[in-house]
């Protein structure tokens, strides 16, 4: 039989950390022994078989209740918090065992909360069997017991690669992020532009939604900048990885994203910010460019640098997916939790 397993995710909204739920669900090897406990319809919905439930009360109290119901009906004997909120939630859940599971970096938090957040965090800690961080540098965060400390890096499934030499005639710098203040997008677009004007051989796309849609929006049509484009949500993101020639994600915080593993998947070279655990998956020089977050120099060099030189997006490229398949798949991922929950 195995273990009886509940992942509990209380983020409102579809994210990385949602997207990573709907991944590992696919390739569980007991996928029955698994229960889905969400906030976010789109996740519910998207989330496969019937061993899921929508977590549809607001009240902090109402869910503690749902939550403890839902694992003594289904003999639950292990909970994977999956993200911050979860973790907060994790003193006041019933169940033998708990495991952790962090996306985020605690760097993410605004002042005081940085510090508040990363206080409490820590105690809700106190209460769990095992700690999952995304990357060696996240150690850092964790005050105590860090023997309960596991590593596992994010994976994504591997497409269908495409070769894309000679696709194109115009060079498609891509983007896929949320579109909010933390991400970098409005300083992309600004060094982009000043870097290459109404330049015609060359493209940026960004993918992703957000409360700064509508504003980036205003001020690529206002300036009338013709090789930017804002398509919003894509859902089919293999065909828009398999139109770009360099990925870029310029975020001021990320903790392992999803991202930049799906963009090495497709063979792509990376310029990403020095954030997180972005040096565990960019090697500089080798498959990209780390950069210093609202460097504009090194941004517009490193873009320049790979606009210049077609070998070196293919030598940087072929690294990447090199990289990818033997670090990032999501069957490395998924074999590590199962190995996690089994050792418990």
């Amino acid at each position: 039989m195995g273990k009886k397993v509940a992942i509990l995710d209380l983020t409102p909204f579809f994210g990385g950390g949602q997207k990573f739920l709907l991944t590992i669900q696919k390739h569980l090897s007991n996928k029955d022994n698994y229960y889905f406990l969400v906030k976010d319809q789109s996740t519910f919905d998207q989330l496969q078989g019937e061993n899921k439930y929508l977590i549809k009360e607001d009240n902090f109290l109402l869910q503690i209740k749902r939550i403890n119901s839902l694992i003594l009906l289904h003999d639950i004997e292990i909970v994977i918090f999956n993200g911050n909120r979860p973790i907060y939630f994790s003193p006041f859940i019933k169940v033998k065992n708990k495991i952790a599971y962090k996306h985020t970096s605690n760097n993410a938090f605004q002042f005081y909360k940085r510090q508040l957040g990363h206080l409490i965090l820590n105690l809700c800690y106190l209460c769990c069997d095992r700690i999952v961080l995304l990357y060696d540098n996240a150690k850092n965060e964790v005050f105590w017991n860090k023997k309960k400390i596991r590593i596992i890096n994010n994976g994504v499934e591997s497409f269908n690669f495409i070769e894309h030499k000679n696709r194109s005639s115009i060079l498609n710098v891509l983007c896929i992020s949320r579109l909010d203040s933390n991400k970098g997008i409005d300083w992309l677009i600004n060094v982009f532009w000043e870097t290459f004007g109404d330049d015609k051989n060359i493209q940026l796309t960004i993918a992703g939604a957000g409360p700064l849609y509508e504003s980036l929006n205003n001020f690529i049509n206002s300036n009338s900048v013709p090789n930017i484009k804002l398509v919003g949500f894509v859902e089919d993101i293999q065909s828009i990885l398999s139109q770009a020639d360099i990925f870029v994600l310029p975020s001021k915080f990320e903790s392992f994203p999803l991202s930049l593993l799906e963009a090495m998947s497709f063979g792509l070279p990376i310029i990403s910010t020095d954030t997180g655990g972005t040096k565990d998956i960019v090697s500089d020089n080798k498959n990209g460019y780390l950069i210093n977050y609202h460097n504009d120099k090194e941004l517009r060099d490193a873009l320049y640098t790979l606009y210049d030189n077609l070998d070196l997006r293919k030598s940087q490229g072929d690294n990447s997916l090199e990289i990818f398949n033997e670090k990032f798949t999501i069957s490395k991922c998924v074999e590590k939790i199962e190995k996690l929950i089994y050792e418990i």
